[in-house]
Order: C-alpha cells, then sequence, then structure tokens
C-alpha cells in the first residue's frame, strides 16, 4: 500500500486543501461556492448494530416493513431547545468516541442508526444531501443541552452549517428528537484532509458501520463530482 493510502483509501494528499478545522472557525475562503440541489425526501429510520465483514459487499436491503421509518417532510430548523438534554445525529468526525467527547465529555452514545435517502458527500467537509435510494451511516448521541453551542461552534454554525432536527425511532412507539447539521448551500465537492477522514473511519470502525458510503463520498470528492 503506497505511503498516501489511508488503511484502504488511496487518498492523494497532494489534492487536498489544508483546512484548520480543530476548534470550528471557518475563513470566508474556506466556505463553498457552487450549488447542489436537493433530489428528494429522505427518510431516517433505525437498524440494529450490526458487524460487517473486512470486505465490503453491497449493504444488504433491508425490508421496508421490517424497520420503523419516518419522512423528513416534518423536518424543522431550529433555533434552540431547552431541555437538561438534547439527541444530536452524527455522521461526520464526531461519530469518533474519542472527538465527541473531546467536544462533550458528558456525552453518552445510544445507538448506531441508518439515515435512508440521503447521501455522504465531502465539501472539504463532510455533509449529507437528500439522495433517493441511499443511506448514511450514523451515530445517535445523548448530550447536556448546554453544549449545543460547543457543537455550534464545531460546526460553524449558522455560517456554514445549519442545524435540523428530526424525530428519531428508538425503539417501538418511542420517538425522540435529534439535531443533526447539514452544509449550507451552494456547495463544492472536495476531498477532507487526511486527518479530518481518519477520524471519521475511526467512527465506522468503532460502531462497526458498513464503510461503502464512506468509500464512495471519498471517491466522488476526488472527483470533484
Amino acid at each position: 500500500m503506497g505511503e498516501n493510502d489511508i488503511d484502504g483509501f488511496d487518498y492523494p494528499v497532494e489534492e487536498v486543501d489544508d483546512f484548520d478545522d480543530e476548534d470550528g472557525d471557518f475563513d470566508d475562503e474556506d466556505l463553498p461556492e457552487e450549488e447542489d440541489e436537493a433530489e428528494s425526501i429522505p427518510e431516517l429510520i433505525a437498524v440494529e448494530d450490526a458487524e460487517e465483514p473486512e470486505e465490503l459487499p453491497e449493504p444488504e436491503e433491508i425490508p421496508e416493513e421490517s424497520i420503523p421509518a419516518i419522512s423528513a417532510e416534518d423536518a424543522t430548523t431550529i433555533e434552540e431547545q431547552t431541555e437538561e438534554t438534547i439527541f444530536y445525529l452524527a455522521y461526520g468526525p464526531t461519530m469518533d468516541s474519542e472527538q465527541m467527547l473531546f467536544l462533550c465529555p458528558d456525552a453518552q452514545k445510544i445507538k448506531s442508526l441508518e439515515i435512508r435517502n440521503y447521501q455522504l458527500e465531502f465539501c472539504h467537509h463532510a455533509t449529507v444531501i437528500p439522495r433517493r435510494n441511499s443511506v448514511v451511516p450514523a451515530v445517535l448521541w445523548e448530550i447536556p443541552a448546554g453544549d449545543e453551542k460547543k457543537l455550534d461552534r464545531y460546526e460553524g454554525y449558522p455560517r456554514y452549517f445549519e442545524k435540523k432536527t428530526f424525530s428519531v425511532p428508538l425503539e417501538d412507539d418511542i420517538y425522540l428528537d435529534a439535531l443533526f447539521y447539514t452544509m449550507k448551500l451552494p456547495m463544492t465537492f472536495a476531498p477532507p484532509t487526511k486527518q479530518y477522514l481518519r477520524t471519521i473511519k475511526n467512527g465506522y470502525v468503532q460502531n462497526q458501520l458498513n464503510e461503502k458510503p464512506l468509500i464512495d463520498a471519498l471517491n466522488r470528492a476526488l472527483q470533484g463530482t
């Protein structure tokens, strides 16, 4: 494996911009310039944690009738929450326990999720866009309500990312509202830094998630499409 490989990713370092995103601060030149159209209404479904094989097969189709699903049609942009704790849906670096606990030391992992009809993309940083028949692995966290401001700063809200909330199926007939962040339009597809990618990969490994959506997103970013 070449010196630019990252655990199986053929990663050309020279094509990657050097982003300083450790503290969540973003400069104007870091903001994307091109527009991407959303294509469909996403849904959020809960799935059981399952160990993935080392090889990356095509993800199994899960029978719709066996999985609780909810449309994102009722998703709303949120300004603030006043509960003692809130639920946060992570699909990027904050899937990694070390990264998440650095930002929010009292965070508690709840379970793994799949976001159906969403697709992971890289525009220097990870985001998700509606895409029919796609899925994005994610992790659900419970955090103190006061830590939302820490996540806002880390994500560059409200200038770079916006935040929304979904009703997430936790178990039979039990739903909860979860916060998540998506990049604001317009976007420019581009690969992340090597360290940023490695942190996301760590989250996939820790949570035994299917890495195929991550690899596909990286390949699209490297091609600029």
